[in-house]
């Protein structure tokens, strides 16, 4: 498929509707829904709620498996399975045409720290010309047994649609949990899931949890961004952004003044990247056109047309 059509593609199948059935060529997917944010501590169990398809399918059984893990995977496209995904197993096949969608992770047995949790839909094999979506959680599990230290934990809610794109300023924000106050953040960003990572700012407080990127001197390409929280114990989280940002300053003039990219279809959560983002704050706007100084917006399909004319 030519480069263009495929991200025309990727961003149509982000662009689903929350319940994407999983059948067919439709996205197989379920996309959790709760834990979300941080400080979700947990010692003996956490209860997990999702959304799928909740029907049958005619050519047998679809199932909801969902991992933890600790080493979250670089952003990525809707549809890829990197090499370095990696998980606990939380429970497997749970029938996807089953309600309500909840299950009570028990976390008895789970060491402490913090998790981001994933999902995946497994169909039979009559079914393989669906696209299967890798699902992350929109916010992080902090397991804590007695006696054992409180791990902190940070979400990347920036940018929070595959839309969103820069000429001159991004906001960056984040959600953090810093348990004994002492926590400080780095954020960094790269080119690719190999790319060297470039220092954007270090030991930044805790709150206010936004951050004004310079972007106006970045080469125009798709960005992957991080956030890592550490504290004075020596504990850290990292979250790799649910989007990648497209960096661009060959936007198109628009008679109607300044144009604003914040305005992108509802998030969901799971990943072009990381994830496909059900929830996420409207802060993420970024300045595109002759006023760099203010946040701009911009209708969903000009920011199509900048990833398609970025390929050519």
């Amino acid at each position: 498929m030519r480069e263009p059509m495929r991200i025309l593609v990727s961003a149509l199948v982000m662009l689903a509707p929350a319940l994407a059935w999983a059948h067919g060529a439709d996205p197989a997917v379920a996309y959790i829904t709760s834990p979300s944010g941080v400080g979700n501590v947990a010692d003996d169990g956490i209860e997990l709620l999702w959304v799928d398809a909740d029907r049958s399918i005619p050519t047998g059984t679809a199932t909801v498996d969902f991992y933890y893990t600790n080493r979250q995977p670089p952003t990525f496209q809707a549809g890829e399975r990197p090499d370095d995904l990696e998980g606990e197993v939380i429970v497997t096949g749970i029938w996807e045409k089953e309600m309500p969608n909840e299950y009570f992770w028990d976390t008895t047995n789970v060491p402490a720290g913090s998790y981001l949790l994933w999902s995946q839909v497994v169909e039979p094999p009559e079914e393989n010309m669906a696209i299967q979506i890798i699902g992350f959680s929109p916010g992080i599990v902090t397991v804590a047994h007695p006696g054992d230290p409180v791990h902190p934990a940070i979400y990347m809610t920036s940018p929070s649609s595959p839309f969103k794109f820069s000429d001159t300023s991004f906001d960056l924000t984040w959600e953090a949990f810093d348990p004994d106050g002492t926590g400080r953040v780095r954020l960094e960003a790269q080119i690719g899931a190999d790319g060297t990572p470039i220092l954007i700012a270090d030991d930044l407080p805790v709150t206010p949890n936004r951050y004004v990127w310079d972007t106006s001197g970045l080469e125009e390409n798709d960005w992957i961004l991080k956030a890592t929280i550490t504290d004075a114990r020596g504990l850290s989280f990292y979250h790799y952004s649910p989007y990648v940002l497209l960096v661009t300053h060959d936007v198109p003039d628009l008679d109607a003044g300044v144009v604003d990219s914040g305005t992108a279809p509802p998030a969901r959560d799971g990943g072009v990247d990381a994830g496909l983002r059900i929830k996420g704050p409207a802060t993420d706007s970024c300045a595109c056109t002759a006023r760099p100084t203010e946040a701009s917006r911009a209708p969903w399909w000009l920011a199509v047309l900048l990833l398609i004319r970025r390929r050519r």
